[in-house]
C-alpha cells in the first residue's frame, strides 16, 4: 500500500469481498462448496490487495503470485500450522478436507476458551485487600480506596501498580483496574449492608 488512500480503497474493498462472501453462504452448502467459495476469496482479497483491477483478464498473474506465496509458506509458529496446513490444502484443490481442518480448530479454539472461563480466577492479595478495605469502611471513596491501596501497595512485597491497575506479581489473580474500583465499592456495599 503506497498511501492512505490506496489503504483505504483496499478496506473498502475488503469488506465489500468479505460481504459478497458472507453473503452467498447458505446453511446447506456443502464443505466442497464452502472450501472453494474460501480459495475465491482469499484470492479475490489478495488482487484487491496488489490493487489488480476487478478484471478477469488481469488476475492470472496476480492468482499465481497469491498460489506462490501460499505454497511457500512455512511457518514455524504452533498458532499458525493449522491455519498454514488448511490453506494449503485449499491450493491444491482439497476443498473439503481444507473446512474440516479449520472446523476443528474453530471447535477446540472455543473449547479452550470456554475452559478457561469456567477456570476459577481466585482471590488475589490485591482483591482481598480491597474487600478488606470496604468491609472496614463501607462509606470509602473510590479516590480513598485508590489511595489506601497505593499507599498498602508500597510497603507489600510484590504487590505492583501504575497509572490503570494494582496487582500482584506473585500470583495469577487478575489485576484490579482503577476504573473498576467503583464498581467494587457498590458491590461491595451491598454485599455488606443490603440493597437500598
Amino acid at each position: 500500500m503506497s498511501s492512505k488512500l490506496d489503504q483505504e480503497k483496499f478496506e473498502q474493498a475488503l469488506k465489500e469481498l468479505t460481504e459478497k462472501f458472507l453473503a452467498g453462504e447458505t446453511p446447506d452448502d456443502s464443505t466442497e462448496k464452502i472450501g472453494k467459495d474460501l480459495m475465491q476469496y482469499i484470492l479475490a482479497r489478495q488482487r484487491a490487495h496488489q490493487g489488480v483491477p476487478d478484471i478477469p483478464t488481469d488476475w492470472p498473474t496476480a492468482d499465481r503470485k497469491t498460489r506462490n506465496i501460499i505454497r511457500n509458506w512455512d511457518t514455524d509458529n504452533d498458532q499458525f500450522l493449522l491455519t498454514e496446513k488448511a490453506i494449503k490444502r485449499l491450493l491444491r484443490g482439497k476443498f473439503s478436507d481444507a473446512v474440516n481442518i479449520v472446523e476443528r480448530k474453530n471447535t477446540r479454539i472455543s473449547f479452550e476458551q470456554s475452559q478457561r472461563a469456567k477456570a476459577p480466577r481466585g482471590n488475589g492479595r490485591v482483591a482481598e485487600k480491597i474487600e478488606e478495605l470496604i468491609s472496614n469502611n463501607p462509606s470509602i471513596s473510590h479516590k480513598q480506596l485508590r489511595l489506601e491501596l497505593e499507599v498498602w501497595a508500597a510497603a507489600t512485597a510484590g504487590i505492583q501498580f501504575d497509572e490503570v491497575e494494582i496487582y500482584d506479581e506473585n500470583d495469577n489473580a487478575q489485576p484490579a483496574k482503577w476504573s473498576g474500583l467503583k464498581d467494587r465499592i457498590y458491590r461491595m456495599r451491598i454485599k455488606i449492608l443490603g440493597p437500598g
